[in-house]
């Protein structure tokens, strides 16, 4: 499941409402469940996105569009509410409207009956009236919905049951490394080990929904602060010298950590490699890593941090052990070592 907000200005007669939608996704269908409409002030939308969090838990992507009071929702609310991601469509309303067209035209876009949501016939009416009608908010918070659900088929048409495991004890023998991603809205990371015919497994994930350095890094460094991790770039805005500095900044912090090579579009190739030819397992445990593969963005943290993981597949090592070297023997009969 995924939110996705709309929003206004200011709460007048004359300004634009304020959308917020849920949508679900079972393989390459689209379902609207909820919807919620109205002129809001700032202090009434923020209650209505917690509201709307608290009644659709699973909705764990909550998608705020960067205009209007979006920004100022997020900073709000981002130490209460987990999930709420800035987003900026690129594209106008019209081009964005037409990439999520293919999916209408298919019929794989369902919405709830009139009889138990009355406000669809309202959302049907301004679909047809686009872009020509009075207001386009519904739209909006739509396109935006199912752009972001709009998955790479190969990829997430492969069932959870084929991949997912229960968690059992890494065996010290298997190589480990680490994907990390970094957010100025938060920090995920995702640990994988190899075992003796190349199977990856992912045992262990980590989100904390701020970038506060020390208190990431120390809760990264938990599971061994030798093993070896990538951070995916493209989480990372700006040049290529600002990502080497927060990956310096994390290193001096303890972290083994390098930036992915720029080729990370290969992530989910390799990944598509690694769940077809039966090479992949996750976890049962990974409840947010499961939840971000079946609502399908791969440009969610823990996603990406899969993708660095994989790429940093060929770094995996194996704790060192130190060798204990015992004490030279003595001959008792051996006397030239007096003086």
């Amino acid at each position: 499941m995924i939110q996705s907000w709309d929003m206004a200005f200011k709460d007048r007669a004359t300004s634009d409402y304020v959308v917020g939608q849920v949508w679900g996704a079972v393989r390459a269908d689209r379902f609207l469940l909820d919807q919620r409409r109205a002129r809001m002030d700032m202090p009434a939308t923020k209650d209505a996105v917690k509201d709307f969090s608290q009644q659709w838990p699973k909705a764990v992507a909550k998608l705020v569009e960067d205009k209007a009071n979006g920004p100022a929702v997020i900073q709000e609310l981002k130490h209460d509410l987990a999930g709420l991601i800035e987003v900026n469509p690129e594209g106008g309303k019209i081009a964005r409207a037409h990439g999520v067209s293919p999916q209408i035209e298919s019929g794989n876009v369902y919405l709830p009956h009139p009889a138990s949501a009355p406000w669809v016939e309202g959302f049907i009416e301004e679909c047809a009236s686009f872009p020509n009608g009075r207001n386009d908010d519904q739209v909006d918070a739509m396109t935006q919905a199912l752009n972001r659900l709009r998955t790479n088929p190969g990829v997430f048409s492969i069932p959870e049951s084929q991949f997912v495991v229960d968690p059992f004890p890494i065996s010290n023998a298997w190589p480990r490394a680490f994907g990390m991603v970094v957010t100025p809205n938060g920090v995920a990371a995702l640990w994988g080990a190899r075992d003796e015919s190349g199977t990856i497994y992912l045992y262990a994930e980590h989100v904390l929904p701020h970038s506060e350095p020390s208190e990431n890094a120390r809760a990264i460094k938990m599971p061994g602060a030798w093993i070896p991790g990538l951070i995916h770039p493209s989480s990372i805005k700006g040049s290529q010298g600002e990502r080497d500095t927060i990956a310096r900044m994390y290193r001096k912090l303890g972290l083994n950590v390098q930036i992915a090579p720029a080729a990370e579009e290969a992530g989910p190739y390799e990944l598509l490699q690694l769940l077809t030819s039966n090479k992949f397992k996750v976890f049962g445990s990974l409840s947010r890593f499961l939840s971000e593969y079946r609502i399908g963005d791969e440009q969610s943290p823990l996603l990406l941090s899969c993708h660095a993981l994989i790429l940093c597949a060929s770094r995996m090592i194996t704790k060192r052990v130190p060798v204990a070297i015992p004490p030279p023997r003595i001959d008792p009969d051996d006397r030239s070592w007096m003086v």
